[in-house]
């Protein structure tokens, strides 16, 4: 599977494999440790929005600056940050103490726009761009495989707070790895409006819309699952944990099959919003723990999408602009979960199950558009290409 990936791709695979693993400990038991340390859904669901505005601010800011500066000094930054970020949220005994650490974490994803362009920087001539996106980055769904049920056995046992610690090692692995990518030549080419993400078509902008709205959508019934799993479905900690396992194994194997989905451009991007709406049908309807089990493998098409985006996004940059491309569409989709965890907190204040029936009825809308929104980048993938190929 990985003799596509180049020799820094395969570094970041194994990165973020142990990223992966340290952040499966933790993070389908996020939203019950911050409500452990005494907040509310209200409160719980404004937390992880605040903590996504901060990022998402970032992303633009630090994409241009990706097609200015060294990419693996952006990416070990971000690295680090990570690090430090996750010891401050260890040693909270507060939700208003974890705060601060939630920030940082979320701020450490600044180097997003960085990580793409350096995937797609390494892209061969003649490679499926959506095959080395998808394969790269599910290293990360690889790692998290098995650690959320071990995460989820070791909070029953030795609490919550111990989780985030034990990610840290894992984080510092991962941190020592990234070390070793190489550095990569910057494109000086002028910035002009024809460089620019923007200048070329309205499909770039009008995609990443739609990926906002399906981002948003799609994301309406998950920060509060947890809480929704414990409380209606009566589950302990170590069955959420072993349900955020078979999370990732979904989003792992949705990530590789739909990556490899025939050169439909849309196919793809689909069927992985359809896994998302068939998820919360299923946790609004079913109670026995295979069909949640199957729920949570359909929500890895969560994943999928924002992967197939990025590859499909990527097609129609230039390579002097792909960072400031790639920080408008994290922008986009982490704009998408800045806003969804505080509507589905309120939502779910009302009623538990609200956020799952809102994110079903609006995938139906979410997929006209998406299709609409494949064809018209289709239109416009050559002449961008040619533009990418003149500047090569």
């Amino acid at each position: 599977m990985l003799s596509s990936l180049s020799r820094d791709n395969k570094l970041i695979f194994w990165s973020l494999a142990l990223w992966g693993v340290g952040e499966g400990l933790w993070w389908y038991l996020l939203s019950v440790y911050i409500e452990s340390l005494g907040a509310n859904s209200v409160q719980i669901g404004f937390v992880l929005s605040v903590a996504m505005i901060l990022m998402t601010a970032l992303f633009i800011p630090s994409g241009w600056i990706t097609d200015r500066l060294s990419r693996r000094l952006i990416m070990i930054t971000g690295w680090f940050m990570g690090l430090i970020a996750i010891l401050v949220v260890a040693m909270a005994h507060s939700w208003q103490q974890a705060i601060p650490g939630l920030l940082l974490y979320n701020l450490s994803a600044f180097n997003m726009p960085a990580i793409n362009s350096y995937i797609t920087a390494e892209v061969k001539s003649g490679d499926d761009m959506r095959r080395v996106f998808t394969t790269t980055f599910s290293g990360f769904t690889l790692g998290m495989m098995f650690s959320p049920a071990l995460g989820g056995w070791l909070a029953d046992m030795w609490g919550l707070r111990n989780l985030f610690f034990m990610a840290a090692v894992f984080y510092a692995m991962s941190t020592a790895l990234i070390l070793l990518i190489r550095e990569q030549p910057i494109h000086r080419a002028s910035f002009s409006s024809a460089q620019s993400p923007l200048g070329y078509n309205r499909s770039f902008i009008y995609l990443c819309l739609v990926l906002f709205v399906a981002h948003l959508v799609g994301h309406l019934g998950i920060p509060l699952a947890p809480n929704f799993l414990r409380d209606i479905r009566q589950l302990n900690m170590g069955a959420i944990g072993t349900l955020g396992s078979i999370n990732s194994l979904g989003s792992f194997l949705l990530i590789v099959l739909l990556g490899r989905w025939p050169r439909s451009r849309t196919g793809g991007l689909l069927l992985a919003e359809a896994t998302v709406a068939a998820y919360s049908v299923i946790m609004l309807t079913a109670s026995a723990f295979p069909w949640l089990g199957l729920a949570l493998f359909l929500r890895g098409g969560l994943g999928a999408l924002r992967q197939l985006g990025a590859a499909r996004l990527g097609e129609l940059m230039p390579a002097a602009s792909m960072g400031l491309g790639f920080g408008i569409f994290q922008t986009a989709v982490n704009l998408a979960f800045t806003i969804s965890p505080y509507v589905a907190g309120w939502l779910y204040a009302f009623d538990p199950r609200y956020p799952f029936v809102a994110s079903v009825v609006l995938t139906l809308p979410t997929m006209i558009v998406t299709m609409a929104a494949g064809r018209q980048a289709q239109a416009a993938e050559a002449p961008v290409a040619r533009a990418r190929t003149a500047s090569d």
